[in-house]
């Protein structure tokens, strides 16, 4: 969904994708591969269990904010990543926001991968998941730091770039963790 709403706001704002097809491509596999592998590994019953406790429901208003609210989050972020880029090239800009749909997108499985804040708790029930959120960064880098990214019209980012990626990455983590705090307070329709 995350991806869908970035094109077609892309379209919208620029007048362009802010990713090419084949990026799209390596971006499901760098990041849902690893992190769909980590989701199958949990105890499902357990998992499953646990939530229907917390929640009394499967699906619910509060389960549809905490993927809705950080998936904006990730889109918005992912746009601004682009009009950050664009000064130095469509090139730049494509980077960019493929390294931070990449690791927003990581993130966000992470958060997902639990239901308690990582605050509160401070462990990990599914130790495949940052596992997996390392691979997912470890391809991130290998595409775009060695000659394989240019294959993907893409190119090395800077400094600034860099931190923006890791600025990105920090708000997805607190968008996540903040909809589980608040979430559990929202009464369900």
């Amino acid at each position: 969904t995350v991806q869908i709403a970035t094109l077609i706001l892309g379209i919208l704002v620029f007048g362009r994708t802010p990713l090419a097809a084949v990026s799209m491509i390596w971006l499901n596999l760098i990041v849902l591969l690893p992190t769909s592998i980590a989701f199958s590994s949990e105890n499902s019953s357990s998992t499953l269990s646990l939530r229907r406790h917390e929640s009394r429901e499967l699906i619910s208003l509060n389960s549809i904010l905490s993927i809705a609210l950080p998936s904006l989050a990730i889109t918005v972020l992912t746009l601004v990543a682009y009009a950050l880029g664009m000064p130095y090239g469509s090139v730049a800009a494509a980077t960019l926001s493929f390294a931070v749909l990449s690791i927003c997108s990581t993130v966000h499985s992470f958060t997902l991968s639990h239901t308690y804040t990582v605050f509160q708790k401070g462990t990990v029930r599914n130790l495949v998941m940052p596992v997996a959120c390392l691979i997912s960064l470890l391809l991130l880098l290998i595409v775009i730091l060695t000659p394989f990214g240019t294959l993907l019209s893409l190119t090395t980012l800077n400094g600034s770039g860099w931190l923006f990626v890791l600025v990105s990455a920090v708000i997805t983590l607190g968008v996540g963790e903040l909809t589980k705090f608040v979430t559990p307070k929202i009464k369900n329709i």
